[in-house]
């Protein structure tokens, strides 16, 4: 007797997300072509209709870049920590979507106030009812900006992986949403922004981002202290083991395709300058993974070669997002290039000279590679495009911004942290950091002793910061 097999259509995996997608963009053409409001508003023309369409499938690109994370993280950290790190994925997308909705978009774009924060666009409100063209692009670009603002938390997460307290790290992201990345975006990217004002150029976030979200993990990185076990007491670098590179490199190519709606959303209109903006991010990606690669292993000896590989390439992206929309392919070239062997001895730097266990060299790539990119636009960028009016003239206003940005970010972040390590706890305690982390053991108490973790603290450098109880009775601290 036959068997008789069902017959299934080939692409059926492809079937909901195709129809989403489709309802999605629909939708979209029919919000934006509706008439407008009572006021008298006419229709909605064919151009912003495009705009609109152009930015909320970008928002879309930004949004997923926080998978791209989740899964370039999950590969980084052991086994044993992979949930806790997703979940704080999930976790750091939720309240800066909360937090940026109700404070940080207001603090950001709202009315200037002498040039130093917004005053309005507080809780939603003057947005309109999104029926006039500027209440929808206040919409939009609403949508745009909080799938923005979640990136800058995103990269403390894996930075201060396996070692760091679920509610610290909460309410760290409220912090960065509400008023650290917000406050020097509105600096660099409000119409009256004080920075802006002056000529400073920062088209995508080389330094509102990448950089505000680096030098908040190297306060955090540096007050939590390293993982057990990663240095011994004579200074040396015990390997660690990773989950899966397979999944780190996974998380390179999302977050790589997500970076064309990341930088080419950046324009808020589909224009010519898209198609090049994109084109500018991928050569300085590529270059800065090939040559990173080969600086990595003919000049530094092949010591973390994966990590340096993979690292380069999200450097490059992370360089030439500054400047993407003012440079030539020459340009992200040069860029992508210098931002390999930048980030290749900063990683060095961070981890054999400073001592700092920065889990997915987040510093290195978001914040020596984001520098670098805001500090080459008066060099690099096309004739005409300097905001400031000259090269030298440009080159200060950009020293300046850093400046800001790494001063503002960095005492803030030790500020925030510091009274969070008083209160609720930033590091969990000996046990459960060997034993592996989650978000739902709060109250377990581990009764027996643990060879494997008198051991470890036998061998590793002097605990860093938190209580160093090491008794076998203890409490998780706050996890």
């Amino acid at each position: 007797m036959r068997i008789m097999r069902e017959r299934r259509f080939p692409g059926r995996g492809l079937l909901i997300p195709a129809v989403g997608a489709a309802l999605l963009l629909t939708s979209g053409v029919a919000w934006a072509q509706t008439t407008g409001d009572s006021a008298g508003d006419s229709a909605i023309d064919a151009k912003s209709m495009i705009d609109m369409l152009w930015v909320i499938v970008a928002s879309c690109l930004v949004f997923f870049m926080q998978a791209g994370f989740l899964a370039f993280e999950v590969g980084s950290v052991r086994r044993k920590n992979t949930s806790a790190t997703a979940m704080k994925n999930i976790v750091d997308w939720v309240i800066l979507n909360l937090v940026f909705f109700l404070v940080g978009y207001g603090v950001m774009f709202g009315a200037s106030k002498s040039g130093v924060i917004g005053t309005t666009l507080f809780f939603g409100n003057d947005f309109g009812d999104g029926q006039s063209l500027a209440s929808r692009w206040e919409w939009v670009r609403l949508l745009f900006q909080l799938a923005f603002a979640s990136t800058a938390a995103t990269i403390v997460s894996g930075a201060m992986a396996e070692r760091t307290t679920f509610k610290t790290y909460l309410l760290f992201c409220v912090a960065i949403g509400g008023f650290i990345y917000p406050l020097f975006g509105h600096w660099v990217w409000n119409d009256n922004g004080w920075l802006k004002k002056m000529g400073y150029m920062d088209f995508a976030g080389s330094s509102a981002v990448h950089m505000v979200g680096a030098m908040c993990s190297l306060v955090g990185i540096k007050l939590v202290g390293p993982r057990l076990g990663r240095y011994a007491r004579d200074g040396s670098i015990t390997k660690l083991e990773v989950n899966s590179a397979s999944w780190s490199a996974l998380g390179v190519m999302m977050l790589w395709f997500c970076w064309w709606g990341f930088n080419g959303g950046s324009t808020m209109a589909l224009t010519g300058d898209v198609v090049p903006i994109i084109i500018n991010t991928n050569i300085s990606g590529a270059t800065a993974a090939m040559v990173g690669y080969f600086h990595a292993r003919s000049v530094q000896g092949g010591g973390h070669l994966e990590e340096k590989f993979m690292g380069s390439a999200l450097g490059g992206l992370v360089a030439v997002t500054a400047g993407c929309n003012v440079m030539t392919p020459t340009g992200a070239f040069i860029v992508g290039a210098l931002a390999a062997v930048v980030h290749n001895y900063s990683y060095d730097l961070i981890l054999r000279r400073w001592h700092l266990d920065d889990v997915v060299a987040a510093t290195p790539v978001h914040g020596f590679c984001g520098l670098l990119g805001i500090l080459s636009i008066p060099f690099l960028a096309k004739d005409g495009s300097l905001a400031a009016g000259g090269m030298l003239p440009q080159l200060a206003v950009q020293c300046l911004g850093a400046a800001v940005c790494i001063v503002w970010t960095g005492v803030t972040a030790f500020v925030v942290l510091k009274l969070l390590d008083a209160t609720v706890g930033l590091r969990v305690s000996p046990m459960h950091e060997i034993r592996g982390l989650g978000i739902g053991e709060e109250s377990q108490v581990f009764e027996q002793p643990d060879p494997e973790l008198d051991q470890i603290l036998q061998d590793s450098e002097a605990y860093p910061p938190a209580p160093r109880d090491t008794r076998p009775n203890m409490r998780m601290d706050g996890y």
